[in-house]
């Protein structure tokens, strides 16, 4: 399952850096528009404690917060070089911030696994960006 489709936009996935507002484009119009209204969803990163998942996984995993349906994790692993359990997942901007506790569930009658929302590091903006030499480039969990 990917990320990005025809229903994300680059603010949902935390890549408004990749907009060149000074440029003319198909769809400004449209992001302008968001970036006024906000999201109401985004791609977030979370974690799951305990021991290592058995599972490789590319979703859909269901996302709950207090028993609602919230949002889809598209991908769920344990990482050796972090040595924790971690996943991306889309989910309604209110449970979006760092900290947020969290569910995730593979299949109606399985467990939910608590998680925690965590801040994505994936995405690293140019090092020539002028959001990078505000010491805003990098962002750690």
């Amino acid at each position: 399952q990917a990320d990005m489709g025809l229903t994300t936009n680059l603010y949902e996935l935390g890549l408004e850096w990749q907009i060149e507002p000074k440029e003319r484009f198909i769809g400004k119009e449209a992001l302008e528009r968001i970036r006024r209204e906000g999201i109401k969803r985004k791609l977030v990163g979370f974690e799951v404690t305990g021991e290592p998942a058995r599972h490789e996984f590319e979703g859909p995993w269901e996302v709950y917060k207090e028993g609602k349906h919230v949002g889809s994790a598209s991908a769920f692993v344990h990482s050796p070089t972090l040595k924790k359990n971690i996943g991306l997942a889309m989910i309604k901007i209110e449970h979006a911030a760092p900290g947020e506790r969290i569910e995730v569930q593979r299949l109606p009658g399985e467990p939910r696994y608590p998680a925690t929302v965590v801040v994505v590091t994936l995405m690293l903006r140019p090092i020539h960006s002028a959001v990078w030499s505000a010491g805003m480039g990098c962002a750690t969990t």
